[in-house]
């Protein structure tokens, strides 16, 4: 009895490992877009155990990849301006849904009949005047 239970706790400590190994290996990373006020820091980015994958040239922001959720964390940081997980966008829909009722005005029955009557929406103008020292404008004395 005393063999089989040498083999069996054996069996479990060379098991045991491995399966912490592999798990270890399996850890899911996901990638976040980091927006800096002025000047990216990658210190701060490793500091919280995040690898630096891209720079964007004309914005100081980065892409870092990091196995949790460092949202919270970075965000203590004054010269952090936001953190957000990057992900894939999908357009839904078709041309004809995204034109907003464009083709409801076009294919109108009678000429001059639209189902559309702008009931309920407001306009407004705000005319701040001219500029007469703007290039396009041009006047005549």
């Amino acid at each position: 009895m005393r063999k089989w239970m040498m083999i069996v706790l054996l069996l479990f400590g060379v098991c045991g490992g491995s399966v912490t190994s592999f798990a270890s290996e399996l850890v899911k990373k996901d990638e976040y877009l980091i927006i800096f006020q002025d000047n990216i820091d990658k210190s701060l980015i490793e500091k919280q155990g995040g690898e630096v994958k891209e720079v964007y040239s004309h914005l100081p922001i980065v892409k870092a990849e990091f196995s949790y959720d460092p949202t919270d964390h970075l965000k203590q940081y004054a010269e952090i301006v936001e953190v957000e997980e990057d992900g894939n966008v999908k357009v839904n829909g078709t041309v004809d849904s995204l034109q907003n009722g464009m083709s409801n005005v076009l294919h109108t029955k009678e000429k001059g009949v639209s189902p559309l009557t702008g009931k309920g929406t407001s306009v407004a103008i705000l005319d701040t005047g001219i500029d007469r020292e703007h290039p396009d404008v041009k006047i005549k004395e």
